[in-house]
């Protein structure tokens, strides 16, 4: 129940009253039931809306749409009671929407009184953007049925789209959404592939034939610049061969970078030479021996449970169901379109609400303030989640995503030239198996702008990266995220980059634990890559989760009072910019790019608020930009793994440690200089003894309260508190939503 703030005084001096208290409850609901909608599946936009269900006579009862609630709104909020509470209450049931519901201005409620948008309570509500289909039959086409695999054959059923309606199939892009997605009993089935696990590699990528695409220099793999390709590659596998419609066919793959993956289609395949030839001869950073692909909507490799076929030439649609099908169990994905909209709103709530099987984006807000998503569950679409595009103090809070194409959310909120903060908060969110179509960049969170708060998320399951940021004086705690970077490698399951300017950020309290990375590169738990400077990296805790604080060369970063657990290494310190990324700063180099100081530049670094907010900025150009000055190493705890890694001419002196307990078989990995063998400095080693000095390097277990069921707290006895540590409050990591 919401309640009027200024009842708050009556209702607390008036509870020990009985019967006043009863009489107040009852003129309250008289009150705001009044200003109350109701929505339903058996009801009638020509109807009031203000009955929860139908009245006896099936005169008068909830409305049948959210759009003909919001005409009633509209009119409501214009007469006198200006000030009243406006809720909107959805009953059970699945709505489905051909196009996307929009609130604008109009719709807006104020702080004191906000409009509410809401699931009944203990009801399941869904907005889909899909349709049901019916009307499978088994193959009857000869020609057809010789394509499948035999297995499949008496197995595979066909429905035409075009008779039901659907003709709009969508489109496949590089990096764009899946287009007419098929689901089967609510779970997402899978196009038919081949592999049906995993990938295969190119074999070889030919460099004879006119140029199409130089690839990727300075890079340079298999003695050639990676990703140079003349159009085409080879494949070792028969499978090819065999396939017909070969135009309709959807190559996905890593084909260069391992952070870096594409859809392409096929132009042709010489079955000879074992060549397949992309359709427009590239993707983004060319082809390169050895890199994952696997192919999709193949009709031939149709070939078990679960998996479909589209034949966009004709709109036919190929399904091998897991079981009978009916009534109800087949869903495909139609809106293009977000399925929610708040255009420039303030102070609108929306809860409890599921949105599903879209192709696009599941709810949009621009501008505006104070807009609220609260208990809601999203999946199943082929977009992103939320998409937050400015305003000022939104809120997603308590919401389940999952299962999605694109990242779970896009948060964009403050203006980093004034460095005004956007206040946006995104907090208790379930956030796992998303970036399930495109699988890379497409974080948990993507968060750009200044003085927005990430807290207590939940991140597990996906591809490529948890949260990506872009931006200044941003604060991620309190979250666990864990089975990261699941296909991919140089990743980071937080991730900042190429920036001097993006300063500020505090990444405190998380737990980052159980990553993988199995690509080049690997994983990395906290990734200032490519000179990200001035972060905050306090009391957080680290699981085998590879490299699990990265400086690519960055500067001013502080990496204190944080636990490191089984990490390789703990902490790494680079000097690229001397190295294989010498093109940055060395402007005689044909590869040169300016990008770090076009984007101080941009920031107008020597005017305030950054000369006043980052004074340090000013002396960058004079004092040796591409080196990792000024970060400090201090008071933290390492255990069962590596302690540091220092290469291309890193140094001890460059890197200011303090005051940490070392307790790793490993202390250091050392590279000199750059192109020196790397040196190995075991615990016990007195030259790195020497190197440290101002910590303490110890054998054994540092004091944790018990390693074995993963109590990463330290016992009172630990060294480590006399060093200066202070506790890690690991009881307020992770979920903590009102109803646990």
């Amino acid at each position: 129940m919401f309640m009027f703030p200024s009842a708050m005084p009556f209702l607390c001096k008036h509870q020990s009253h009985p019967l006043l208290f009863l009489i107040f409850l009852l003129v309250l609901g008289a009150c705001s039931n009044e200003n109350n909608f109701y929505i339903s599946t058996t009801g009638n936009d020509a109807w009031s809306g203000t009955l929860a269900e139908p009245n006896a006579d099936s005169t008068d009862g909830p409305f049948a749409s959210l759009e003909r609630a919001r005409q009633a709104l509209r009119e409501l909020k214009n007469t006198p009671d200006a000030n009243a509470q406006y809720q909107v209450i959805i009953r059970a049931g699945d709505y489905i929407l051909n196009d996307s519901f929009v609130l604008d201005s109009l719709d807006s409620g104020t702080e004191a009184t906000p409009v509410i948008w809401s699931a009944a309570k203990g009801e399941q509500v869904r907005l889909i953007g899909g349709q049901s289909i019916t009307g499978f039959t088994p193959i009857k086409d000869v020609e057809e049925l010789a394509r499948l695999p035999e297995i499949a054959r008496s197995q595979v059923v066909v429905v035409d789209l075009s008779a039901q309606g659907i003709t709009d199939l969508g489109e496949i892009t590089p990096r764009g959404g899946p287009g007419l997605e098929l689901f089967f009993k609510e779970e997402r089935m899978q196009l038919s592939r081949w592999p049906n696990d995993g990938f295969v590699q190119i074999k070889e990528v030919p460099q004879t034939g006119s140029l199409v695409y130089a690839g990727d220099p300075p890079h340079v793999r298999h003695d050639r610049i990676v990703g140079r390709h003349y159009g085409r590659f080879n494949y070792s596998e028969d499978a090819p061969s065999r396939w017909t419609k070969t135009h309709q066919v959807i190559l996905h793959g890593y084909w260069t970078w391992d952070w870096f993956d594409e859809f392409v289609k096929i132009d042709r395949i010489d079955p000879i030479k074992k060549e397949i030839w992309p359709a427009y001869g590239m993707s983004r950073y060319g082809y390169t021996k050895e890199q994952r692909f696997y192919a999709m909507n193949i009709l031939e490799e149709l070939d078990q449970p679960g998996e479909w076929y589209l034949d966009r030439e004709v709109g036919m649609l190929y399904f091998w169901p897991p079981s009978p099908i009916e009534e109800g169990d087949v869903v495909v994905s139609l809106l293009e379109k977000p399925l929610l909209v708040m255009d420039n709103t303030s102070n609108i709530t929306w809860e409890g609400i599921s949105l599903a099987y879209s192709r696009g984006n599941a709810i949009e807000i621009n501008g505006g303030k104070n807009a609220i998503i609260t208990d809601c569950t999203v999946t199943l679409i082929g977009g992103t989640g939320v998409i937050i595009r400015g305003g000022f103090k939104h809120t997603v809070d308590s919401c389940d995503i999952h299962h999605i194409g694109g990242a779970g959310m896009e948060v964009n909120g403050g203006d980093r030239k004034s460095l005004t903060p956007g206040e946006h908060h995104i907090t208790n969110n379930h956030i796992h198996h998303y970036s399930g179509w495109v699988r890379t960049y497409l974080g948990a969170i993507n968060l750009n702008g200044v003085g927005n708060r990430i807290a207590n998320n939940l991140i597990h399951d996906a591809p490529h990266t948890g949260i990506l940021l872009n931006g200044n004086e941003n604060i991620i705690e309190y979250n666990e995220l864990h089975r990261l970077a699941q296909q991919t490698g140089d990743v980071g399951a937080f991730y900042i980059g190429r920036d001097w300017t993006q300063r500020g950020n505090v990444i405190r309290h998380n737990y980052f634990h159980d990553l993988e990375g199995p690509g080049l590169h690997g994983v990395m738990a906290v990734y200032l890559d490519d000179w990200a400077s001035g972060t905050i990296i306090y009391g957080n805790i680290f699981y085998r989760s590879g490299r699990s604080v990265f400086v690519g060369s960055g500067r001013d970063n502080l990496i204190e009072n944080n636990v490191f657990i089984e990490c390789e290494p703990s902490v790494h310190f680079d000097v690229r910019g001397r190295s294989w990324a010498v093109y940055y700063f060395d402007k005689n180099n044909p590869l040169y790019v300016n990008t770090l100081f076009d984007r101080m530049e941009a920031m107008n670094y020597t005017q305030p608020p950054y000369s006043e907010r980052y004074p340090e900025l000013l002396n960058y150009y004079q004092d040796e930009p591409d080196l990792p000055k000024g970060n400090k190493v201090l008071r933290n705890v390492s255990y069962g793994g590596t302690w540091t890694n220092l290469i291309e001419g890193v140094d001890f002196k460059m890197v200011e440690y303090r005051d940490n307990l070392i307790a790793d078989p490993v202390v250091a990995t050392w590279e000199r200089a750059v192109g020196a063998p790397q040196e190995v400095y075991a615990n016990g080693d007195t030259l790195i003894a020497r190197e440290l000095d101002g910590n303490v390097i110890m054998q054994g277990n540092p004091g944790f309260m018990d390693l074995e069921n993963l109590d990463f707290r330290l016992r009172k006895d630990s060294q480590a508190f006399k060093m200066g540590f202070k506790p890690i409050p690991v009881e307020k990591i992770g979920l903590k939503r009102a109803s646990q």
